[in-house]
């Protein structure tokens, strides 16, 4: 492909650099630089990425892509290298979404349901959809392997891809026939630009809540960077009974609790009839939870807004069996005495609604297992701690994801936020500390393993490790049960 071409839609100033130099591919990694391709200098938290465009030049790359000019490197010098880099891979890939829908759902919790919710329903009536989100990327129901995300060490598997795998999911969904794709839009995607070459038709607002101030440093810095996403989709969706999302447009589409009627939660599903534009549609959905009643209504809401029928609607999130890592029941009462629920709640709000939710149950016991992430929002480690102990009957503080922290500096954090007459259980290990909780279960005990949801790694001293807790408690329950 020529560099002009890869640089369609961009400003830019060439230094050394021939528009019609014969571009292989471009690359991010200078270890992955090779002969013709083009090195783009994407800046790290402590490193600049020009700092790499010499070593990029001499295993072969044709050009760079910097905020500066690189002596001695053919350069092309843009504002801003994150939006650069969105839209050379948009072009590098031919506009692979020009002719799809997009939507774009964001927020602090629920993106990855209400995303789930929505394919499903999309699908009800009859169209080829896409995900990309924390699950993975789908088209329809098949996963996607986009080149070099097989690496541990490559970001493609998180909520929003960096635009090397995005844009090359989108390109095998267009190869597919998909006419609709659902992505995850988190706010660090919004902030590096990852999202910037696409046109979203709809955007979903779930809620804001505390996360990731140590990259926004405040709320209304969050809330900002959600809203600048918000503002060039199409149609906009939002929750009103949130304090940000009633600051959106008043003719906006929204919804809220209001708009469910006969809620009728249990263990096993969650069911209400909602009021959506004046027509009444009969939900049911197969994931417990009063938070299950928010991302279907998110979902219901943009299904509406975009001419989705009340039948598929319905039938859509029915369709929907369960969601890995989301108050998934991967033990039951009814055949170990206890049950045990996974879920990927790693805020505080997130925390507090699922363990309210478990409260409400009426359970013998109800114990918490939870840790927090390393380098990241410190601020939130003791307010989760407080929560935890203000709904469990029992909290085991482990670690989730220490990444280069000490994990036990983490969990002094946690401790801090734990009343000092509530004693909670601290076990480092994390495949300790599962192992503990259900070798010490009690008959009708309900234990959730909170933080990690459908991950099966952790993140140690920067590694990324196997780690998956379904096989723990396979372990666990085949030598107390011989099954």
């Amino acid at each position: 492909m020529k560099l002009y071409e890869l640089l369609y839609g961009l400003e830019y100033t060439l230094t050394g650099a021939d528009e019609n130099t014969e571009i292989s591919a471009p690359v991010s990694d200078s270890r992955l630089a090779k002969r013709d391709s083009m090195f783009l200098c994407i800046s790290g938290t402590k490193r600049d990425g020009a700092d790499y465009a010499v070593e990029a030049r001499l295993q072969g790359a044709a050009a760079c892509v910097a905020e500066r000019p690189v002596r001695g490197v053919p350069c092309v010098t843009v504002d801003n290298v994150r939006h650069a880099a969105a839209i050379i891979w948009n072009n590098f890939y031919k506009d692979p979404a020009r002719r799809m829908r997009l939507f774009g759902v964001t927020g602090t919790n629920g993106k990855t349901s209400t995303a789930v919710y929505l394919k499903s329903i999309l699908e009800a009536c009859g169209r080829k959809v896409g995900l990309i989100g924390t699950l993975g990327c789908y088209a329809g129901e098949r996963k996607l392997t986009v080149p070099g995300s097989e690496l541990s060490d490559v970001p493609a598997a998180m909520t929003t891809p960096d635009p090397q795998y995005l844009y090359g999911a989108l390109s095998k969904m267009r190869d597919e026939g998909i006419e609709d794709a659902v992505i995850e839009v988190s706010s660090h995607a919004v902030y590096q630009r990852k999202t910037d070459a696409l046109s979203f038709f709809c955007g979903i607002f779930t809620n804001l809540s505390p996360e990731h101030l140590d990259l926004h440093g405040d709320m209304e810095s969050y809330f900002a960077v959600k809203k600048s996403f918000l503002d060039k989709c199409k149609i906009i969706v939002y929750n009103r009974d949130d304090k940000y999302g009633r600051r959106f447009y008043p003719l906006s589409y929204n919804f809220g609790i209001s708009d469910a009627g006969n809620i009728r939660l249990s263990a096993e599903k969650t069911r209400y009839l909602l009021n959506c534009g004046g027509e009444k549609i009969n939900i049911e959905a197969l994931v417990p939870g009063g938070f299950t009643v928010y991302n279907t209504m998110a979902a219901a809401c943009c299904a509406a807004a975009v001419g989705v029928s009340p039948g598929c609607i319905s039938q859509g999130i029915f369709r929907v069996k369960g969601i890995p890592g989301r108050m998934e029941r991967v033990l039951s009462r009814e055949k170990y005495g206890f049950t045990v629920y996974i879920d990927f709640a790693h805020t505080p709000a997130a925390l507090e609604a699922v363990l309210r939710d478990l409260k409400k149950t009426n359970a013998e016991k109800l114990t918490v297992l939870f840790g927090c992430g390393g380098d990241r929002d410190r601020g939130k480690r003791s307010i989760m701690g407080e929560i935890a102990a203000k709904y469990s009957d029992r909290v085991i503080v482990t670690s989730d994801n220490p990444r280069t922290e000490d994990r036990l500096k983490i969990i002094d954090d946690i401790l801090e936020g734990i009343p000092k007459d509530f004693h909670p259980c601290v076990i480092p290990s994390r495949k300790d500390a599962i192992c503990y909780a259900l070798e010490s279960a009690v008959e009708g005990e309900i234990i959730l393993l909170a933080g990690k949801g459908q991950e099966e790694y952790e993140i140690v001293n920067g590694k990324k490790l196997p780690f998956s807790e379904k096989e723990i408690i396979a372990e666990v329950m085949k030598r107390k049960f011989g099954k």
